[in-house]
């Protein structure tokens, strides 16, 4: 339970330190790219939702799980930025996207406790076509250092949400929403 009242709090901290600044353009832009970069994952119904039930899975494995899964996913999520930003060309990357919300709803509904490790890599491929995503998805008026940080602290922001509320979960509602999230997860994958 420290780690996640640890977590809350340095979100909080990190939101409350967001403050508008006009010495000079450079700063105007970057906060407004901070900003395009915070929004971007709570618009997005597939970012959302593969976020929130990443903390979830975590805070219900507990455990190392609970931090290094979060952690793991916003450090792959800006590789996949850069890479993107740097010209790489990820195949069927909406496909990959609604696969890894299904992935993790299911992982969620069955409850799968898996080894650290593995636990690792399954966050850092979701993490990939995500943060890939977002550098595609960059506006022209952005920067890259502004976009990333804004998006980064929002994934974490929605990784301590799933934390905060996974120990409250019954095992019917850790089946439900996993189910449900999954179900999200096929739908999307439906329309692309």
């Amino acid at each position: 339970m420290p780690i996640m009242k640890l977590s809350l709090s340095v979100f909080v901290f990190l939101l409350a330190g967001i403050t508008p600044s006009l010495a000079h353009i450079a700063d105007i832009a970057h906060e407004h790219s901070f900003v395009q970069g915070f929004v971007h994952p709570l618009t997005g119904l597939d970012h959302l939702l593969a976020m929130l039930t990443l903390g979830l899975w975590a805070g219900g494995t507990g455990g190392h799980a609970r931090w290094l899964w979060p952690v793991t996913f916003v450090a792959v999520a800006g590789v996949g930025t850069i890479f993107a930003q740097v010209g790489f060309v990820l195949p069927a990357q909406e496909p990959l996207i609604a696969m890894s919300v299904i992935a993790l709803g299911g992982l969620l509904y069955i409850g799968m406790h898996i080894p650290l490790l593995a636990g690792m890599l399954v966050s850092a491929a979701a993490a990939f076509a995500h943060g890939y995503a977002h550098g595609v998805e960059m506006p022209l008026d952005s920067t890259i250092g502004g976009f990333m940080a804004g998006f980064m602290l929002a994934t974490a922001g929605l990784h301590c949400a799933g934390l905060l509320v996974a120990p409250r979960f019954s095992n019917m509602m850790r089946k439900i929403t996993g189910g449900l999230i999954a179900f999200c997860g096929a739908w999307l994958l439906a329309l692309v």
